[in-house]
């Protein structure tokens, strides 16, 4: 019977709210390489206060961002863009869309040749999972929510090199996806695409030493077929010469140009970030909201592996405040081994270190200040703090951060870590 209402009262509210949202994400790249990030919100207008909140939301992390108004058909909101000089700026950025998700998507990715950078994106895009499994909950929600307009599009300056896009226009360079269904029907997203932005200035000192390698060996050819002797000889060797030089480069630019681009773990370039699924945390659902930078990695429960615990490091053995403070410092000190060695088991399991580590690769200091025991147990610590942290490209951030240690044989370990933008 209480099912049956809900159902009535939603699909009064679905007739009321058809069309009362919309969303567009848009990421655009210049052949020079600067990157223009755009996020459009709007809706009806009983939604203003909660569009309002989305958008302070961002400027707090993005003041210097260009606000302008957005407008379709009887929904209203704003547009937000925010510049980056190149993609390794706009990836150090730490946004969560285009994060890193051990186990379900890498991020942004770069390899570099001599012409062109080699970008892969492979972003993860989270549907509800309790809607997906409850069948009625996401009939119910689809009645309501199927109004609802949510993609993302990529905008290319050349051809995309391989892409799993829904629409493809703009001769392969724009690109876009349907992600209205992690909203809808609770549905997991993976948006993949790579692409080259091309390097003219090595591109044309290549072509520009190629051509003076051809023309000065035509030159040597030309003397020494009116030569004689001795010098005959000499000329002809120096063409000789700068033929095989020509014909070396070309071999490999051929190689740099046609072999095919592999990406690993080593590429990636965005920071990290984990889901929140822990269910035996004592914080509040405010401080669970954590943004997908470096420091920002959270234990889940899933995906769990038979991995021993890591050998403790000195530090780790101490009290909690102690092990907090040394995890930060190991960062700080590039000691990433050590710093790993800080989590839980139950952390590791749930991020190797070679999908953690990378993501503290820009990096310069992880500072934690003002750091507090909230709540202590024989077995379980929660510690407050204020961390301070400087990455290039990036700047300096602070964060406010709640950290659950576990005792373990090998003293207390990090099992959890919450970091919320200040």
């Amino acid at each position: 019977m209480r099912k049956r209402f809900l159902a009535v009262v939603l699909g009064i509210i679905a007739l009321v709210c058809s069309g009362c949202f919309g969303g567009h994400v848009e990421l655009s790249i210049d052949e020079s390489g600067a990157v223009h990030s755009k996020n459009t919100m709007v809706g009806v207008e009983f939604m203003r206060e909660e569009l309002e909140k989305q958008k302070q939301e961002l400027l707090k992390d993005h003041p210097n961002a260009i606000v302008t108004p957005a407008h379709d058909g009887n929904m209203s909101g704003f547009s937000i863009q925010m510049d980056y000089e190149d993609m390794d700026s706009f990836a150090a950025d730490g946004m969560k869309f285009y994060a890193t998700r051990p186990g379900f998507g890498k991020g942004i990715q770069k390899k570099s040749r001599w012409f062109f950078d080699a970008y892969a994106l492979d972003l993860y895009e989270e549907g509800n999972a309790d809607l997906s499994k409850d069948k009625e909950a996401a009939a119910m929600a689809q009645a309501l929510l199927s109004q609802i307009r949510f993609d993302f599009t990529l905008n290319l300056p050349y051809e995309a090199d391989s892409h799993n896009a829904e629409t493809v226009s703009n001769n392969g360079r724009t690109l876009s996806w349907n992600i209205a269904s992690t909203i809808t029907r609770g549905e997991s997203r993976k948006i993949q695409a790579t692409f080259k932005l091309w390097n003219k200035l090595h591109i044309a000192l290549t072509v520009g030493i190629a051509v003076l390698l051809l023309v000065v060996a035509v030159i040597f050819a030309i003397q020494a077929a009116s030569a004689e002797g001795g010098e005959k000889q000499t000329k002809m060797g120096f063409a000789v010469g700068l033929g095989v030089a020509l014909l070396v480069l070309a071999l490999g630019s051929a190689y740099l140009l046609l072999a095919p681009v592999k990406f690993t773990d080593g590429d990636i370039i965005s920071g990290t970030w984990q889901p929140e699924e822990k269910p035996k945390t004592t914080q509040s659902a405010s401080q669970t909201i954590a943004p997908a930078l470096k420091p920002t990695q959270q234990s889940t429960q899933q995906n769990r592996q038979n991995n021993a615990p890591a050998a403790p490091s000195a530090d780790a053995q101490g009290k909690p405040i102690q092990v907090l403070q040394a995890f930060h410092r190991n960062i700080t000190n590039k000691n990433y081994r050590e710093a790993y060695n800080c989590l839980s088991g139950n952390y590791q399991s749930a991020v190797s270190y070679e999908g953690w580590a990378p993501g503290f690769r820009t990096t310069v200091s992880s500072t934690v200040s003002d750091v507090k025991i909230e709540s202590q147990t024989d077995s379980q610590a929660v510690l407050t703090y204020i961390l301070k942290a400087v990455d290039n490209p990036g700047g300096t951030q602070y964060f406010r951060g709640t950290a659950v240690l576990v005792r373990t044989p090998n003293g207390w370990k990090i099992d959890e870590i919450t970091n919320k933008t200040m």
